[in-house]
């Protein structure tokens, strides 16, 4: 959704030059012809604009229509009419012009707050305050579609440029929403682009705006007529035809889902084994316990055989009791070395099947930026320029800014000019001569009128092509973002894998070890129970039972010491599992889960959107349909009146 919203911007970008040309030239042009009759004035208009918007295409005949809306200063429709330009192949071209009775397809409303209160245009002349001019434009022309199983309006795409100039010396702290101001010292260009209706057509009316904002302090209110140039063709040359590519991502990102599940599972069972493993570790610290207390009495009645063999025979019975506590605590143990086994090898096989999908999400990705570099390669070759080798993630930055750094100077007006001059072999002094002569000699020298227009064309090419360079490397770098840092998540993918696998080692060694502990215990509960049984007998070898009960003491007090300390690290294990569990649940719910949910559920339907709207766009051509069949192309000049 984002990289469609740019690629209009950027479109519109190199409209916005037309713009304010289209400014320059209407207020200029009213300003020394304020004598003229209004049709002289519409013919220069028309000229203006016709040599920003003239194709070079003339390999087949085709009607190039200009539609010319005349407003009140409030925006109601005025007049209207038709220019219609027939470019005839290897003929003489034709011009006719109508009146048609129809509204256009965009209606503009404009209104005035002079201190936060709205205002006529005919009180605002001649005030002074805070002003805010609002332009709010209505899109009438749509086609019905089906967009995820339902019927919806999709509008034709306009962008509408609008443009004025003010007087420095009525204006100051001008700001305008969705665009630009450029002061010169004495006047400032305002221009501003919308996109009316789009917002809809692609459910993203939160990030296009169907009006445009201007807002200023004035000083003795008065404003020159502002223009608006309105086109669809921007949006008509959107090419779809690799949008399917995505498919293999779109499979890429399936197959992360599914590893994802498996992982989540997998952390979670690890969490439950470790957690259960925790609760039965008291008894077991218990049963050491226990054991120490029996082994004690055991040393102790060794010492006191001789005082009678009563007491011998109730530490005896402790100590058997102390070893049955062990070894049901061994066999809690086992169970539960064995859960955290098993959910190790969830772990392993989880990271392991996402690690095999790094490759193909990578060469997906790869894939969709090699497209981007060569459909770049594309545009720069059929603008003119030359690349000193083809375009690679690697080289494109270093080649896009030596190419800005070559055409820079030239987006100077009279940089570019001047450059066009020199090649042409011209110097400034002849290239003003041919003004003067064109303007002096009969319109039929048409020679003389074509050298002219070639040299304006390609000094206006020439000015505008570092912006077109600036912009393209600018949307490469964001995907380079995006391809980069997918990189990085699949090389921290593949780390982890690694990880896994040596804790699933680990876990194994700690199932040996509680399997070795369980065998022991099951060994001492069989001889306390022979020891028990002897306990009678153990009065005549009191001292070798004195000299071994000590030995047993310290050991069990050894193995207490050691329990103690088991415990503590089961105590950690179990935080940290936790700590994986609930990131591998954030991970999935804020990343993965989104990531999976845009590509299955909202992106067909994003696709399904953007082509809709290309193929409406390039549906409507003529605002007349007086086309014959012809290729044509329409586009639509506003003129708002001034406020004077």
């Amino acid at each position: 959704m984002i990289n469609l919203k740019k690629q209009a911007w950027r479109t519109g970008a190199l409209c916005l030059a037309g713009v304010v040309a289209l400014s320059v030239t209407g207020v200029s042009v009213y300003a020394k012809t304020s004598e003229k009759k209004e049709t002289e004035v519409k013919e220069q208009i028309r000229d203006a604009v016709d040599d920003i918007w003239k194709s070079e295409d003339t390999s087949a005949a085709s009607i190039d229509e200009t539609v010319y809306v005349i407003l009140n200063a409030d925006g109601t429709q005025q007049k209207i009419y038709v220019s219609d330009w027939l470019k005839n192949q290897g003929e003489k071209d034709s011009y006719t012009q109508s009146n048609p009775d129809k509204e256009a397809p965009i209606s503009l409303k404009v209104t005035y707050t002079l201190d936060g209160k709205e205002i006529s245009p005919s009180d605002l002349n001649g005030q002074s305050g805070h002003v805010v001019i609002r332009y709010d434009y209505t899109n009438e022309l749509y086609e019905t579609r089906e967009i995820a199983g339902k019927e919806e309006k999709i509008y034709v795409p306009f962008a509408v440029m609008t443009g004025m100039i003010l007087d420095n010396d009525n204006f100051s702290n001008i700001k305008v929403s969705s665009g630009k101001v450029i002061n010169d010292g004495s006047h400032s260009v305002v221009t501003g682009i919308v996109f009316p209706g789009l917002g809809t057509n692609l459910d993203m009316e939160e990030d296009f705006d169907d009006y445009l904002e201007i807002e200023a302090d004035a000083t003795d209110f008065t404003m020159n007529e502002s223009y608006c140039i309105a086109t669809n063709s921007v949006f008509s040359r959107l090419d779809f035809s690799n949008v399917d590519d995505l498919d293999d991502l779109t499979e890429a990102m399936d197959d992360l889902a599914d590893a994802t599940n498996k992982l989540l599972d997998g952390t979670s069972d690890l969490y439950d084994g470790v957690t259960e493993l925790y609760d039965k570790s008291g008894d077991l610290q218990d049963g050491v316990k226990e054991l120490s207390d029996g082994s004690n009495d055991l040393r102790d009645g060794a010492y006191k055989v001789a005082d009678g063999t009563v007491t011998l025979r109730g530490g005896v019975g402790s100590l058997r009791s102390g070893i049955g506590t062990l070894q049901e605590g061994t066999k809690t143990l086992l169970a539960g070395t064995r859960s955290l086994q098993s959910g190790t090898n969830d772990l392993k096989n989880g990271l392991g099947q996402l690690t095999a999908q790094n490759d193909t999400l990578n060469g997906a990705a790869g894939q969709v930026f090699d497209t981007l570099l060569k459909t770049a390669a594309s545009q720069l070759t059929a603008a003119g320029l030359t690349l000193p080798e083809e375009l690679t993630i690697s080289n494109y930055a270093t080649i896009l800014n030596t190419l800005y750094q070559q055409m820079e100077p030239l987006s100077d007006a009279d940089v570019a000019l001047g450059y066009v001059l020199q090649q042409a072999g011209l110097t400034i002094e002849k290239y003003q001569g041919m003004i003067q002569a064109s303007q002096s000699v009969s319109s039929g020298d048409a020679a003389l009128q074509a050298n002219l227009k070639t040299i304006q064309d390609k000094a206006t090419s020439l000015s505008q092509a570092a912006g077109s360079i600036a912009a393209l490397k600018a949307s490469l770098d964001g995907y380079n973002q995006f391809y980069t840092g997918l990189q990085t998540y699949t090389a921290g993918v593949a780390s982890a894998s690694a990880g896994a696998s040596k804790l699933a080692d680990g876990s194994a060694q700690v199932v040996a070890g509680a399997s070795q502990l369980k065998d022991g215990a099951d060994k001492l509960a069989d001889g306390s129970k022979e020891l028990y049984d002897g306990a009678d007998t153990l009065v005549e070898g009191a001292r070798d039972l004195a000299s071994g009960s000590g030995k047993l003491a310290n050991g069990v007090n050894e193995l207490s010491d050691g329990s103690d300390k088991l415990i503590d690290g089961i105590s950690q294990l179990k935080d940290g599992s936790k700590e994986l569990k609930d990131g591998m649940i954030e991970y999935n719910d804020e990343a993965i889960s989104k990531l999976t949910d845009m590509d299955t559920d909202e992106l067909q339907e994003v696709i399904d959107r953007m082509k809709a709207t290309s193929s409406v766009s390039e549906n409507y051509n003529s605002f007349t349909g007086d086309n014959n069949g012809m290729d044509s192309s329409v586009k639509f000049i506003y003129k708002i009146n001034a406020v004077k």
